[in-house]
């Protein structure tokens, strides 16, 4: 077994393809999220890009879906998808 040390505290959402990977952050019951990209550096996850993302409504648990480098983020009615 490998474990890799997180690029953000506390991430909600994983989605990785090969070495590169989104992950997202949220803040409960608020209308935006952390997305960060980071790739994969031998040993060390590094994050290439932060950015917050005001989502068309409120965030809550359970609100991320990740397969094969996507990931899926549940924001009031609407289902978002970001690419890693």
């Amino acid at each position: 077994m490998t474990s890799y040390r997180s690029p953000v505290s506390d991430p909600d959402g994983f989605a990785v393809r090969g070495n590169r990977a989104v992950l997202t952050r949220r803040h409960h019951n608020k209308r935006f999220v952390e997305l960060v990209r980071a790739e994969l550096d031998d040993t060390t996850w590094k994050a290439t890009s932060r950015r917050r993302l005001r989502v068309p409504g409120r965030v809550v648990g359970r609100c991320c879906q990740g397969r094969d480098g996507s990931l899926w983020l549940r924001a009031g009615n609407t289902w978002l998808c970001m690419e890693g």
